[in-house]
């Protein structure tokens, strides 16, 4: 049985550039791969069947989970004809702009690669990966990268570190859908400035990422789940270098550059709240 860590990603500014005519929304963003994570237990069934179980209840384990997605893609297209069977541990809270189901669904692409000795490259997988949702590619990778056109244009950019995350998520999650047709409906939308982000991380400064910190969705998640404005002005009276919806939302992130103050800010917020400290 294979064992497979599928961690979580924040966004690290997010610009809004267009809209294709099928409907998607482009996008220019960085993503950073963070060290919180869902656990994957994976092996071959020894039948045609392929079956998932899960730690979260009210989680769907059937062909709708992006999971048995990516085992379906994974058996079409290489020509498998015996199954797996999957077992989902959930840390990553859904609808919070943390990619857990995507990073789950790359985790079984890479596991069953490995399984099943397909000995397909990172660049294969990519671009297969691309059909199940546009930030999939990035989780096969992980990493830091730039992320173009919906989410599948890549660009590998230095991993930051040495600073802390305080992330915190209300108790409603984000509709990403929602989300989109609220922002399609504002009258004057952020313009994030994602090239300064850019230089910020090459040079590893949290204070000079903060220039472009900003994320094009957080005004029309806010009007959806209020409490994430909230949670960013109890966060921004904490101190950090800079505070930041991540996705779509509804988790919001603080980067500090000590644990300790990062540490403080989380004894600070009010219950109701699930939370933690990372470090990069």
């Amino acid at each position: 049985m294979l064992k497979l860590t599928a961690k979580a990603k924040i966004n690290l500014g997010l610009a809004i550039t267009g809209k294709r005519e099928d409907g998607y929304h482009l996008l220019k963003s960085v993503f950073l791969e963070i060290p919180l994570s869902d656990t994957l237990f994976l092996e071959k069934s020894g039948t045609k069947e392929t079956t998932l179980t899960c730690t979260e209840p009210d989680l769907s384990c059937g062909e709708d989970n992006l999971c048995m997605k990516a085992a379906r893609l994974m058996e079409k297209h290489y020509g498998l004809t015996e199954g797996v069977k999957m077992h989902l541990v959930k840390e990553i809270p859904s609808q919070a702009g943390l990619g857990g189901g995507s990073a789950d669904a790359a985790a079984v692409m890479k596991g069953m690669n490995t399984a099943f000795s397909l000995n397909a490259p990172a660049e294969e997988l990519e671009n297969l990966a691309a059909s199940l949702g546009a930030d999939v590619p990035f989780f096969i990778r992980g990493g830091c990268a730039l992320a173009e056109g919906i989410g599948e244009k890549l660009t590998a950019l230095p991993v930051p570190s040495g600073f802390f995350l305080l992330l915190a998520r209300p108790a409603a999650g984000a509709d990403t859908g929602k989300i989109y047709r609220l922002y399609d409906g504002l009258e004057r939308k952020a313009e994030p400035d994602v090239e300064a982000m850019i230089a910020g991380i090459r040079a590893n400064d949290p204070v000079a990422m903060a220039k472009g910190a900003v994320n094009a969705l957080e005004e029309a998640a806010a009007g959806l789940v209020p409490e994430i404005g909230r949670l960013r002005s109890l966060l921004e009276e904490t101190g950090p270098a800079f505070v930041q919806m991540t996705g779509s939302g509804s988790c919001v992130f603080a980067v500090y550059r000590e644990k300790e103050k990062a540490l403080r800010a989380e004894e600070s917020l009010p219950a109701g709240f699930w939370h933690k400290v990372l470090a990069l």
